[in-house]
């Protein structure tokens, strides 16, 4: 079992840029791939480095991708990312290429609330 904390970034060693993070789930040595915001990339994987592999094929294409993002009592609603920190994401609700003034919010959600979509 490994003895390292829970939460680790996944970093471009050629310019610094913060890929993502892979975080320690509640499963022996399971780790699970993570946006830069927390949001998961995927299913948890057995080991540390796996899910650093996922980071680094998925971690900036999967933010050019829709996402779905859920406000408490309401259902899944299409979207996609502008700009993510760890701290705060900024959503459009029409693709980008549309994208007109207005159309942009920034969304207080947990990661847990911003999905890629299933399938």
């Amino acid at each position: 079992m490994h003895t390292s904390t829970a939460l680790h970034d996944v970093v471009r060693p050629e310019d610094g840029e913060t890929l993502g993070r892979v975080r320690r789930t509640a499963a022996p040595d399971g780790w699970r791939p993570e946006t830069v915001f927390g949001a998961a990339l995927g299913e948890p994987v057995a080991s540390r480095e796996e899910a650093e592999d996922v980071v680094r094929s998925r971690g900036l294409a999967a933010l050019s991708e829709p996402w779905e993002v859920r406000r408490p009592g309401e259902e899944w609603q299409q979207c996609w990312l502008l700009e993510v920190r760890p701290e705060r994401v900024r959503v459009s609700w029409t693709p980008p290429k549309y994208l007109l003034a207005g159309q942009a919010e920034d969304v207080d959600v947990p990661p847990a609330q911003l999905r890629l979509p299933p399938g």
